[in-house]
């Protein structure tokens, strides 16, 4: 599609395996914030966490076509539903249809042109071309680069962590911190296991002093904002991560 930019796409090594069972798909669930396990009908499933968006109403549903998965975005803009079907093809994930019609099949009204507004839907598809359990619905999850490096290699030794490690846990606390700003760290203790309170603001003030997340706006209270250097390493993982020698 001409009219979607190059930055909606999101590539990965093709070179590396995918493996699509139940404990890759618990492990990218347990990576990604914009997730959790819920129960309906009788049955576990990954369902998105309530704030994991900065658009309302947003949801996520996989759709089968013949042998291939598709996930689908659906939102409202003013009383049209607006959905967008995204594919990975050769490693890269991108927008292969979009769809905006009237919840009872109506015509679209001439004045919905002059006030709609996809950026920030665009913006909030992008974001979530990262999210592992996406990642896993499309059958491109590298599950072996997502290996949590703080408990993976404790000690690092003398060459020390690479900024991506920081900047990882950067961007998993802002959405925290969108999700509850009153307990962003201890959100992240309960769907990371293994990391304490302690060991995740250890880890956030070295991304800070790292140039990787901004002071929050006020003194003694959650928040901060991920620096340009941040979001440009995240927009890396997970194939640079994969690259990444101890």
């Amino acid at each position: 599609m001409d009219l979607i930019p190059s930055t909606l796409v999101k590539s990965r090594d093709k070179s590396s395996q995918v493996l699509r069972n139940a404990a890759t798909l618990e492990k990218a669930v347990a990576i990604d914030p914009r997730f959790e396990w819920t129960k309906s009908d009788g049955r576990h499933a990954p369902s998105r966490v309530e704030g994991s968006s900065t658009v309302e109403p947003w949801s996520t549903e996989v759709r089968r076509h013949g042998s291939q998965e598709t996930v689908v975005f659906t939102t409202k803009v003013d009383d049209a539903e607006l959905e967008i079907a995204v594919k990975a093809t050769d490693g890269a994930i991108a927008p292969h249809q979009i769809t905006i019609e009237m919840p009872d099949g109506s015509a679209l009204p001439a004045t919905l042109f002059t006030r709609l507004r996809l950026t920030p839907v665009f913006d909030q598809m992008s974001r979530d071309f990262d999210s592992p359990v996406i990642n896993y619905q499309l059958g491109i999850f590298d599950s072996a680069g997502w290996d949590e490096p703080f408990l993976q290699r404790p000690r690092p030794g003398r060459k020390g962590r690479p900024d991506w490690e920081y900047a990882l846990w950067a961007s998993r606390y802002v959405s925290a911190c969108e999700q509850d700003g009153g307990r962003p760290v201890a959100l992240l203790v309960e769907r990371f296991q293994g990391h304490s309170e302690a060991m995740l603001r250890a880890i956030l003030n070295r991304a800070r002093r790292r140039k990787l997340l901004t002071d929050p706006p006020q003194k003694g209270r959650a928040g901060g904002v991920l620096t340009a250097q941040a979001v440009r390493l995240l927009k890396e993982i997970p194939s640079e991560v994969k690259g990444i020698e101890d």
